[in-house]
């Protein structure tokens, strides 16, 4: 058994191409490879070894390898040293190179042979392989790279697409990205040309370039799509037949027809007209991002919603993929008392799982609009969910929901199944005395006592609470440190009278020894008595960003970073690449549940299993 399972919501389509009976998919959820001949696919992703689910693009290599160009969310794609990341798969094994630049360096004579167009690189006719950066475009040919920037090479910095037409000439689309200035520039081996709208362009924003071999290159752009043949310039746009404006892609297949996916479907030029392709022709989705023929021209589209399409010229196929979750992102979880692990994601239902299968529970009105920031599960067998728009619970009795507005409210009306929560929670913590923590006020099924106003506090904001075994209460502030409340008597820590690396706590845990772990943004602290303990990158930790704490059935510490997630085992540090790490929960068979901000769900399987 894997130790690793990574669930993922598929998302949108980018990137297609075909590979013998294969057609492998570039998407928000990980690369999908469908068999055709056999009509089934297979999944892969970061616990496969590829670097991020979010894939961009495909290129096949002249030795038969795959590469995957990966995309950290949330950052620029095109950082100073091109794409953040790179995974080649060989059919057996996964690697992963920082940047398209260091895999062009080590892998130069493979890749020199790519044979597919792609986003990830182009090779010129001379064998030069080129990639984009922020600054402009690079060139390799096979011992140093030439860089090609504005104003004298390029029209911009921020380069969009690059390709090669019959004659050997290059070209690259660029832009301002915050700005309204871009177009196209032509190299012709000595000298760089440049086009820009007042040149005949249809607008300076290009997403594609393909050549055909009579000449012609084609531009796809938000404004319909441009042909640059014997020095003139002709533009097509939804009057001449085009699907759409927002044109992402264009290619030439086999026969050197122009195709084009775009927002309202995909359209081909057959001889002078535009003819176009939409649901009611048998696309799945009108907005389509991506185009691939195969080995017998059938014409492959991927789009919107993990869609993926095929037309042979007479008869459409569809091609769907599962998805294991609603949404990009697991943002809650609970484990309730029969053992089911639910999630609560980017998506508007929750999901619970109980052992291999897995069910949908309609969220409908209650969650379409909230953020899940926190969920909990009650002695009755309520799921509680708390959202950016209040406090609902799912009833266990018949599955209604009912909605607070205010997270006390929900404490009050549910007091008795509240005391009852099931293992930790960040929307309450229960003390000895059958007390409820909601933040800095305390609810003991009569009233509620607040300390907001105590001098300790002052006006800070409570983002964490943890009682430990000798019933002390420990509140982590935005700004304040780390606020404890021993009976009534009030103590505090911050960066001027201890060691804690930063006054904002993200987290608090409490393990079985009563030791106190303590999440910030610079680094884990560790309070036993007295005693403190940092933790930081220098000393084991994955990354200093701290965001949140968890304690496995065997009293090791999890810890979910900004930059990956760390387990200890009382002396040892253990790294895992999980980036963004949103919540983490473990269930009754000792699995490891982590949900993360773009990479869906991973699983890490009890050992015990």
């Amino acid at each position: 058994m894997r130790p690793w399972v990574n669930l993922t919501h598929v998302g949108n389509v980018h990137a297609l191409v075909a590979q013998g009976d294969y057609i492998w998919a570039a998407t928000d959820g990980g690369v999908i490879r469908w068999d055709i001949a056999r009509d089934t696919y297979e999944k892969y992703n970061s616990s496969d070894g590829l670097h991020r689910n979010t894939v961009t693009g495909i290129a096949i290599d002249g030795d038969g390898n795959l590469w995957f160009g990966t995309e950290d969310p949330g950052e620029s794609t095109r950082l100073l040293y091109g794409l953040p990341a790179v995974s080649k798969f060989d059919g057996q094994t996964w690697t992963t190179y920082g940047s398209v630049t260091e895999a062009v360096e080590a892998e130069y004579e493979a890749i020199r042979g790519t044979v597919n167009e792609n986003d990830l690189w182009m090779v010129d006719s001379q064998g030069k392989v080129w990639v984009v950066f922020s600054l402009g475009v690079q060139a390799f040919d096979g011992t140093v790279w030439t860089t090609y920037e504005p104003p004298n090479a390029l029209v911009e910095q921020d380069a969009t697409a690059l390709a090669v037409d019959a004659s050997g000439r290059v070209w690259v689309a660029s832009q301002f990205a915050y700005g309204q200035t871009g177009g196209v520039s032509v190299f012709d081996g000595e000298d760089w040309l440049q086009f820009r709208t007042e040149d005949g362009l249809i607008s300076p924003f290009v997403n594609d370039i393909a050549t055909d071999g009579e000449g012609k290159t084609w531009f796809a752009t938000n404004r319909g799509v441009s042909c640059f043949y014997d020095d003139r310039w002709a533009n097509y746009g939804t009057a001449d037949g085009l699907a759409s404006e927002m044109v992402h892609k264009v290619v030439v297949d086999p026969t050197g027809r122009v195709w084009i996916a775009a927002d309202g479907g995909v359209s081909v030029l057959d001889g002078e007209q535009w003819r176009t392709f939409t649901v009611a022709d048998g696309l799945s989705t009108e907005l389509v991002h991506a185009i691939a023929f195969d080995a017998a021209g059938t014409a492959w589209f991927g789009g919107w919603d993990g869609a993926i399409d095929s037309f042979d010229g007479e008869e459409w196929a569809s091609y769907v993929t599962e998805d294991e979750l609603p949404g990009y992102s697991v943002n809650a979880m609970t484990v309730d008392r029969q053992g089911r692990v639910w999630l609560g994601t980017s998506g508007p239902d929750p999901i619970v799982y109980d052992g291999n299968d897995r069910e949908t529970r309609p969220g409908g009105e209650t969650l379409s609009t909230g953020i899940i920031y926190a969920m909990a599960s009650d002695s009755v067998g309520n799921i509680w969910f708390h959202t950016s728009q209040g406090t609902s619970r799912l009833s266990a009795e018949d599955g209604s929901w009912v909605t607070y507005d205010t997270l006390m409210e929900a404490v009050e009306e549910n007091y008795e199944a509240v005391l009852g929560t099931i293992g930790r929670t960040r929307m309450w913590t229960i003390d000895d005395a059958d007390g409820v923590w909601v933040g800095s006020s305390r609810y003991d099924g009569q009233a509620w006592v607040s300390y907001q106003d105590e001098a300790a506090l002052g006006q800070t904001d409570v983002t964490a609470v943890a009682i430990d075994e000798d019933g002390r209460v420990w509140f982590g502030t935005r700004d304040s440190g780390l606020l404890v409340l021993d009976g009534d008597t009030w103590s505090g820590y911050d960066q001027q009278n201890s060691s804690l690396t930063d006054n904002w706590i993200k987290d608090i845990l409490i393990d079985g020894e009563n030791r106190v772990w303590v999440a910030t943004p610079t680094g884990l602290n560790v309070v036993t008595g007295r005693w403190w303990q940092v933790f930081t990158s220098e000393a084991g930790l994955i990354n200093d960003n701290v965001l949140s704490l968890a304690l496995d059935n065997e009293g090791r510490v999890w810890v979910g970073t900004k930059g990956g997630v760390s387990r200890f085992d009382g002396e040892n540090w253990y790294n895992y690449a999980i980036l963004d790490v949103e919540d983490i929960a473990v269930d009754n068979d000792g699995n490891v549940w982590i949900g993360t901000l773009f990479d869906g769900l991973l699983i890490h399987v009890s050992e015990r299993e």
